[in-house]
């Protein structure tokens, strides 16, 4: 089935962003957040436009995430906890925009969140892609 197959590819996507976002490193994480800071200050991006726009891309990418698994006939409680699992990530997302735009460190605290947090989108993807190859 074609849906099927899109959703594999989505899955693997999904999971290479995730395995780049956990083998970073808190030096890594905290260059990159001065490199983010220093072009959000160029082109003039404000906080509320910067977390509009975050949200809108998440949603969207989330609702065609889990479009493609209901069509891939996955159960309306998995896709609901697959839904949940994306709101959090979008907290720890948001989190760490916010301290980037107001200029904090990035904090141990956050950075050990988000790791913990990709690692759970890292399996969960890795399942599902396990799930749709079977």
């Amino acid at each position: 089935m074609v849906i099927n197959k899109v959703s594999l590819i989505a899955s693997i996507i999904l999971w290479g962003y995730n395995l780049s976002l956990f083998l970073n490193r808190y030096v890594g994480i905290c260059e990159k957040a001065l490199k983010y800071r220093d072009i959000l200050h160029q082109e003039q991006i404000a906080l509320t436009e910067l977390r509009k726009s975050n949200l809108k891309i998440t949603v969207l990418a989330t609702v065609i995430y889990l479009t493609l698994l209901y069509f891939s006939e996955f159960s309306y409680w998995f896709i609901a906890v697959v839904a949940i699992k994306f709101c959090i990530s979008l907290y720890f997302s948001d989190l760490f925009q916010k301290c980037v735009v107001e200029g904090k460190t990035i904090s141990k605290s956050l950075f050990w969140a988000m790791k913990i947090d990709s690692l759970i989108n890292l399996l969960g993807a890795a399942g599902i892609a396990v799930i749709l190859v079977s």
